[in-house]
């Protein structure tokens, strides 16, 4: 299946960029299907053990409305992937209709607001507010927040005095070949970081 390719390569580019020198997680984005597979867990484990990879070195990202769709069966499958040491973090969060009472339920270390919230940063007083609100939310939560999708200098400045800990997006690159991302890692160290989530 398409998301078993998904777990190999990205355990695989782990392993690589790890063996040159660059510790830092590779993240994949999962099917919204994946959440009910109960056989995920041992997959991820059988893979991180073959390939020999720290499983703190792969980062799961789930679509926001997929937790809600099996609120027991997520809950119960983040959990194992947490306890083997997975980085989750919950993708595309602001596009979906899930309560914010859920976030403290499920195991995941980075929520990652949607670029769509990103877009209007500028422009919008409304859409600032919004934005803030779920950085605060989720820092009380202990959540690293991302957002995704900045383009600008402008919304880097501002979710910066917002206290956003992370963004990616074409403000800084687009999306790169593995020996393109590898130079460009060695000429921004700072990207190399282990606690590096995104660029």
């Amino acid at each position: 299946s398409m998301d078993r390719w998904t777990l190999q390569a990205a355990a695989q580019l782990a392993r690589s960029l790890h063996a040159g020198g660059r510790t830092m997680p590779v993240a994949l984005n999962l099917g919204v299907g994946s959440l009910g597979d109960e056989t995920l867990p041992d997959r991820c484990r059988l893979l991180v053990d073959v390939l020999g990879v720290s499983p703190g070195l792969l980062e799961i990202e789930i679509p926001e409305g997929a937790l809600m769709e099996d609120l027991e069966a997520s809950t119960r499958i983040l959990k194992r992937l947490h306890a083997m040491g997975i980085r989750l973090s919950i993708d595309d969060f602001g596009t979906g209709y899930s309560s914010f009472a859920y976030l403290a339920r499920f195991p995941v270390q980075t929520l990652k607001v949607d670029r769509s919230l990103v877009d209007e940063l500028e422009s919008s007083k409304a859409q600032r507010k919004i934005v803030q609100a779920i950085i605060k939310l989720a820092h009380h939560l202990g959540l690293t927040v991302v957002a995704e999708g900045v383009e600008t200098a402008g919304q880097t400045d501002l979710l910066r005095r917002m206290q956003c800990d992370v963004v990616q997006g074409f403000v800084f690159a687009p999306a790169m070949p593995l020996d393109e991302f590898a130079r460009f890692v060695d000429e921004h160290p700072g990207t190399a970081l282990p606690e590096a989530r995104s660029i």
